[in-house]
């Protein structure tokens, strides 16, 4: 039983991966994509492992979770999740071709630099993504950051490293930094590395004070996120520091060891 359990769960996460790999198709055909530019950028052939694709492609988007989680230590101490972002680089809606990862990538750095100067030698990956808000007062628009996993450092010391500026007199919300302990190590970094599109709508709690809430992405605006996603490899939206992270580096670049692979047959069920 525990065997036909675990082969279920199996077919029914390569089913999700098709479903998601087929949105991705539609939404690149309705953003005038040629069907060259779509086969370089999605995987087609799910036994091929070997040829990279874009942070779009379900399929490579599953080979970086496979990856991460081998190779990135979840023994080394105590983790936090650290979540932080810059209110002065939000984007237009209608303008998320104009995003450089450039910004976040040096913050996140910058941190790590900061960090180092305290004494700290911390082990951190960063994973960066961007979804769209919508305030209840005021244009949509979207909110670059990053979600990163911090081991070494204690909490207070991670919110001053990684302290952002708020913006005077905004009247949309400041991502600040948020610094949360990690409880469940596999939970939080599959949030982290979930590659999802998605729809943050602010709302009043019963008290009164706002709050934000996800819902997935749909329309033009998933068909610009997934654009823009296909114009880039996933490896190049993680980042991070200590020893830890050129194994990862180095994984993410090159092809699938034996261990990461997912059965071919059954991936290639469904799969357009």
């Amino acid at each position: 039983l525990k065997a036909v359990d675990a082969y279920n769960e199996i077919y029914d996460d390569v089913k999700e991966m098709a479903r998601l790999q087929r949105r991705a198709v539609r939404s690149l055909v309705s953003s005038g994509w040629s069907g060259s530019e779509i086969s370089r950028a999605l995987q087609s052939d799910v036994s091929d492992v070997y040829e990279r694709k874009s942070a779009a492609c379900a399929y490579e988007q599953e080979r970086v979770r496979r990856i991460v989680s081998e190779l990135l230590p979840s023994d080394c101490g105590e983790w936090y999740l650290v979540t932080a972002g810059n209110p002065r680089q939000r984007i237009e809606i209608g303008q998320l071709s104009t995003f450089d990862l450039s910004p976040l990538r040096r913050q996140f750095r910058s941190a790590c630099e900061r960090l180092a100067a305290m004494g700290y030698s911390p082990i951190g990956l960063a994973v960066i993504e961007v979804h769209v808000c919508a305030p209840l007062n005021g244009e949509r628009f979207w909110e670059p950051h990053f979600h990163a996993l911090i081991c070494g450092v204690p909490p207070d010391d991670l919110k001053a490293a990684f302290r952002v500026r708020p913006v005077a007199h905004s009247t949309f919300r400041n991502r600040l930094t948020k610094v949360q302990p990690v409880t469940d190590f596999p939970g939080i970094l599959g949030y982290v590395l979930k590659f999802k599109p998605e729809d943050t709508h602010e709302y009043l709690d019963v008290d009164g004070s706002s709050n934000w809430a996800p819902n997935d992405l749909r329309g033009s605006e998933l068909d610009d996120w997934v654009a823009w996603m296909a114009g880039h490899g996933a490896a190049q939206l993680l980042t991070g520091t200590g020893m830890h992270m050129h194994s990862v580096s180095r994984a993410l670049s090159r092809e699938l060891a034996t261990s990461h692979r997912t059965n071919p047959q059954l991936l290639s069920r469904g799969a357009f």
